[in-house]
């Protein structure tokens, strides 16, 4: 075993300790002899963490504490906790791309790889785990520190344009995943005390009450991004009505534009159904953050008829 995995395992092993002794005097809370133990379980403990911390500095691997907390309820559930930590996984790796310069929409095989977390152990105080980050350090910085950061920054979003700023910068799929996260720390009740060690021994993190959780998720449920363009084809017009104001236009490999007339369009005029003409026509494209579903509107600007004799 390396030098590493032995002070992971001796903190693994007083972590178990402090647990089980906490369990203990939970049951005969008047035993002055447990309490003495615990106390000197939990001193162990704390020394064998900062020796595995200054190894892991050595051997440039960061550390994440990872504690969930609850005022309410009935403890813990075993789903619940699982999707807090993948998807906590999902917004780590997608946010890591992003802030790399490769927002994706997708994350094949060696990409997660590349910022897998890997289980190290749990401890004492609500449900906490420590996660532990293989990571590559500069001078003043480590792989993940600005990870954290822009996931910070990400809860301190005030309005629609904000987000709408930060989906730019690090891309929807990225504000998906921390909608998701958010999503079900908020129906779980739960608050999260983060804290990020890198291999500069340098602290990152916060702590995060359920109810900022749902502000967030609030924020990007109701908050979609809006792109216009002006589309220059030609095609067959299939349907036209002057009345309810709509028009429907076929494309000749087959693109199908259905919508409303442009304010001003002049639908007065005698257009022919079943003819071809050059259209011009208006393309919204809503992107609702949460799910990444996609609304498109078309508007028909303008109609040339086309002489193809």
């Amino acid at each position: 075993m390396s030098d590493y995995g032995f002070f992971l395992d001796r903190a693994r092993q007083a972590a178990g300790l402090v647990s089980r002794l906490e369990a203990s005097l939970a049951g005969s809370p008047g035993d002055l002899g447990l309490r003495l133990t615990l106390a000197s379980a939990v001193k162990m403990a704390e020394r064998t963490e900062r020796e595995l911390y200054e190894r892991a500095a050595a051997e440039q691997v960061d550390l994440c504490r990872y504690r969930l907390v609850r005022h309410s309820g009935a403890g813990f559930g075993v789903h619940s906790v699982s999707k807090s930590l993948e998807l906590f996984q999902d917004a780590v790796s997608f946010v890591y791309h992003a802030v790399m310069g490769q927002p994706r929409l997708k994350l094949g095989a060696m990409m997660r790889r590349e910022t897998e977390l890997l289980f190290g152990y749990s401890f004492a105080g609500s449900l906490g785990v420590v996660l532990l980050a293989p990571s590559e350090r500069g001078l003043f910085y480590s792989k993940f520190d600005d990870v954290v950061r822009t996931i910070n920054q990400v809860f301190e979003i005030q309005d629609n344009s904000e987000l709408r700023d930060a989906a730019r910068t690090i891309g929807p799929a990225a504000i998906q995943k921390l909608y998701n996260w958010s999503a079900v720390n908020f129906e779980s009740g739960y608050d999260l005390d983060l804290r990020w060690t890198n291999s500069n021994s340098l602290e990152f993190g916060s702590y995060v009450e359920a109810k900022q959780f749902g502000k967030l998720a609030d924020l990007i449920s109701l908050t979609s991004d809006v792109e216009t363009a002006t589309i220059r084809t030609r095609g067959v017009l299939v349907g036209f009505d002057s009345v309810i104001k709509t028009f429907h236009l076929v494309e000749t490999d087959g693109e199908s534009y259905k919508g409303q007339l442009q304010d001003g369009f002049p639908e007065n005029r005698d257009w022919t159904v079943n003819q071809r003409y050059e259209a011009t026509i208006s393309s919204e494209v809503a992107t609702r953050f949460s799910t990444g579903e996609e609304t498109r509107k078309f508007r028909l600007v303008g109609l040339v008829p086309l002489d193809d004799t």
